[in-house]
């Protein structure tokens, strides 16, 4: 019993480290790099990422799975499967656009998710009345 449960913590060590590096940047590689905001509720500015595998708006709706196919100084393109929080998911493509900064952290502050059979949500990261997160347009 005890073998497993060191087993188990020791696993959850590892994949938690494997997982870091993918959803969020180093402070020196964010503050240089075009970043987008991945934790749509987790409070103001959190988990700045460059091409990060998901992207949360808010509760239980986000974009996962992410791949990324351009990502430079002025927009990033990719595609991913768009949660709505009712369990159902569609492959849907992310433009991300308007680059501007907080402090000296530039971000990509519009997003554009598209899908064939579906409205265009549009969304923008932000400060709305002194709350900060993804916000439609």
């Amino acid at each position: 019993m005890r073998q497993r449960r060191i087993l188990a913590a020791t696993a959850a060590a590892v994949l938690g480290a494997m997982a870091l590096p993918v959803l969020w940047v180093p402070a020196a590689q964010a503050g240089t790099s075009v970043v987008v905001y991945t934790c749509g509720m987790a409070g103001n500015w959190q988990c700045p990422a460059v091409r990060p595998s998901e992207i949360g708006f808010g509760a239980l709706w986000d974009i996962a799975g992410m791949r990324w196919t351009q990502w430079t100084g002025d927009s990033a393109y990719g595609a991913g499967t768009y949660w709505l929080g009712s369990g159902a998911g569609y492959r849907a493509e992310v433009a991300l656009t308007d680059v501007t900064h907080h402090g000296s952290q530039r971000y990509f502050e519009d997003a554009l998710i598209t899908a064939s059979g579906h409205r265009p949500v549009r969304l923008w990261y932000g400060s709305n009345h002194g709350a900060v997160g993804w916000w439609k347009a």
